[in-house]
């Protein structure tokens, strides 16, 4: 415009527009052909004179025209033979370059990420969900000029993992605000005081919030806290989770909104087949490999016919990367048959490093993988994660001790187990547990004694929270575990083993029966010696009533222990309103199996007790569909008395009532046998 002049600086030769227009037009700004186009001259303009009071205008239309065209000297491109693929390890930003196939799905989470604070990926076990969060979305936000967060993992204490991170935002000054703000759920708070850029926090294994977080409490206010963020506008922090789909009903079981799912969650699918294509040789070709057209094909073949398979797809690649033509620089179809194709590759690894061991070491290795499963009420196996302090614990002896060290650190050196930050031990990933046919058999065998182990564990931590005595296992818990304790023991900690004598102490201590409410049969015990001892004295006559509820472990086989105790609760109600009552003891030593012990009452007074109490319990009418007398549950007795005396044990007293409860059993149940040896008669009480 004629009323305007150019802008130019000083020092320089030219005005700022034509020193644009040549450094535009420089060789340095041509394409990888050496080209420089119309449209590659006016982006340049465009950026140069940026906030320079002066902007270019494009009148012109139609395709762009080469302008100018450079010599480009060949070079030869530098390849490195760093494996490109992770093995059972997510991809992260120092991978990011290696990583493929997911382009598509990183626009989707960005895209929710614009509209909501908390975005949950969901997909299943073996999806890419943490490889896709970490090399996909964090390089990218980053390139945004985002803060991101160091990854966290929930674990057993979730809030104090999320209090670690806010550590690292914030100065001594002001932690212990941020503190109080988050046991307060008050994210808002938090999020205020922090600086005008975007923060993102990222949630990796989300699950563990119902798998290793064994606290209500904890849980309740980690979920909170996470879920207020939602109602704040322009947050300064996002929060992106990661979790395996067959959690879902763990979550909504727990009361959360399934609106958040259906709104804000990004459900991550299998790949394309073109993008799988993708992910499997752009990370060779990088590094200036490629695959023969034969084995892609296979490699693609056996991706699909296996379920959620992309660990294994980069573990198998990874073992395929060994045997690489380094001459040919080809990866080959023979060398993907000699690892054992798709399946066969992780099952051979895991195998060849198990065989390396002794046979100590291999008890020890199996140990630890089994320690790092953990087996839940519905028997669902899922990862649990370990401090490595806990691992070495196991193993009392130093020298045992020892080996097992050795072993772990072998175990983390050939990434079938990793040792993560805190110190934390875990399988490398979930994919081992089917992956590996030798622990995916050693997972079937016996899985409710590593349930057992598992709900000990969880009540140790609740005990080690105030170490009160009511938090000691009792009831049904503690019975198993005394009845599968040497099997148990194999997959606690000493801490546990400990936790575990204490509560058997406790019990020793504790007269009650938990189901039935009566004593039990270490009260009874303690009861019989006192009570023969006095007897004996008096020259008095004692009466031992055995009752045993027939076919009891049938019912509780095929309707549970849980129905089967209800029953038990019925009779001991029964039962107790007898108790203490005619110089009556009763207890309930377990199972259908009663003791009632009757002082200074011959044979006859006996059986009428013995018939008072098969008619009450009978009038229960408890139906038991497993009978093979009876469509209800029934009631076998055995009777024997005496008078004590030092040529007659308590032990061979107690036989003889045993041996009369056996012969109403052979008789055909549902019916009282009195000894006929060990019998009291009337004129005796005379």
């Amino acid at each position: 415009r004629g009323y305007e002049k150019a802008w130019a600086k000083k020092q320089e030769n030219h005005s700022v527009f034509t020193g644009a227009v040549i450094q535009a037009l420089a060789s340095e700004n041509a394409d990888a052909d050496g080209l420089i186009t119309g449209d590659r001259l006016f982006d340049s303009l465009r950026l140069s004179l940026k906030n320079s009071r002066q902007e270019p205008v494009r009148f012109g239309v139609g395709r762009s025209l080469p302008l100018l065209r450079f010599q480009i000297k060949a070079q030869r491109k530098i390849y490195y033979e760093e494996c490109p693929y992770q093995g059972l390890k997510a991809f992260t930003s120092n991978t990011k370059e290696f990583f493929f196939g997911r382009e598509s799905e990183l626009i989707g989470i960005v895209n929710q990420l614009s509209q909501f604070n908390f975005v949950p990926v969901i997909g299943a076990s073996g999806s890419g969900k943490s490889s896709l969060v970490l090399a996909g979305l964090v390089p990218y936000l980053e390139n945004q000029n985002w803060e991101v967060l160091e990854p966290i993992y929930p674990g057993p204490e979730p809030l104090n993992e999320l209090k670690r991170t806010f550590r690292s935002l914030f100065g001594n000054h002001e932690i212990n605000a941020i503190y109080q703000h988050a046991d307060n759920h008050d994210i808002k708070g938090i999020l205020e005081k922090l600086s005008g850029k975007n923060y993102l926090l990222i949630i990796d294994q989300f699950e563990e919030i119902f798998t290793l977080c064994r606290s209500r409490k904890d849980r309740d206010s980690f979920i909170h806290l996470l879920m207020s963020v939602n109602s704040i506008s322009q947050a300064k922090m996002k929060i992106v989770s990661t979790m395996r789909a067959d959690f879902l009903d763990a979550w909504l079981a727990h009361g959360q909104s399934a609106t958040i799912i259906q709104n804000q969650a990004f459900f991550l699918g299998a790949l394309s087949d073109i993008s799988l294509r993708t992910a499997i040789i752009e990370p060779a070709k990088k590094q200036g490999y490629k695959f023969q057209e034969e084995l892609l094909y296979f490699i693609q073949n056996d991706v699909n016919e296996e379920q959620n398979s992309l660990p294994l797809l980069e573990f198998a690649l990874t073992e395929l990367w060994k045997y690489r033509d380094l001459d040919k620089r080809l990866l080959t179809f023979s060398a993907y048959l000699t690892m054992g194709r798709l399946k066969g590759a992780l099952n051979q690894h895991a195998e060849e490093v198990y065989a390396s061991f002794s046979s100590t070491q291999m008890k020890l290795a199996k140990k630890i993988f089994l320690r790092l499963i953990k087996t839940d009420i519905d028997l669902k196996d899922t990862r649990w994660r370990q401090p490595k302090k806990s691992l070495l614990s196991m193993e009392k002896e130093s020298k045992i001790k020892q080996e097992l060290k050795e072993v772990l650190d072998i175990l983390i050196h050939y990434r079938l187990v990793s040792a993560g930050k805190n110190d934390f031990i875990d399988l490398t990933h979930e994919a081992l547990m089917d992956g590996w046919e030798r622990l995916k058999k050693w997972r079937k065998d016996n899985p409710k004694v590593r349930r057992l182990a598992y709900q000990v564990e969880n009540e140790f931590q609740l005990w080690e929270e105030d170490k009160s005595s009511e938090y000691l296992l009792t009831g049904r818990l503690l019975a198993e575990s005394r009845e599968n304790w040497e099997q148990i023991c194999n997959f606690v900690s000493t801490s546990v083993i400990q936790f575990y004598e204490k509560s058997c102490a406790n019990y020793q201590r504790n007269e009650i029966d938990y189901v039935t409410d009566l004593s039990n049969r270490r009260s009874y015990e303690v009861y019989i010696e006192e009570e023969w001892q006095k007897l004996m004295q008096k020259q008095l006559p004692l009466s031992l009533i055995l009752l045993d509820l027939d076919y009891v472990k049938e019912y509780n086989e095929y309707y549970g222990h849980l129905s089967g105790d209800q029953c038990l609760n019925q009779i001991g109600e029964i039962l107790a309103a007898l108790h203490g009552t005619q110089n009556n003891y009763i207890s309930h030593f377990g199972g259908g199996f009663f003791a009632i012990s009757k002082s200074e009452a011959n044979t006859e007074e006996a059986y009428a007790t013995a018939s008072l109490i098969q008619n009450e319990l009978s009038g229960l009418g408890i139906q038991n569909g497993l009978s093979k007398i009876s469509d209800y549950f029934t009631f076998t007795i055995g009777i024997a008395s005496a008078i004590p005396s030092e040529k007659l044990s308590i032990e061979v007293f107690f036989r003889a009532a045993e041996l009369a409860l056996s012969h109403a059993k052979q008789q055909g149940r549902d019916r009282i046998y009195v000894h006929g040896h060990y019998c009291v008669p009337d004129s005796v009480t005379d």
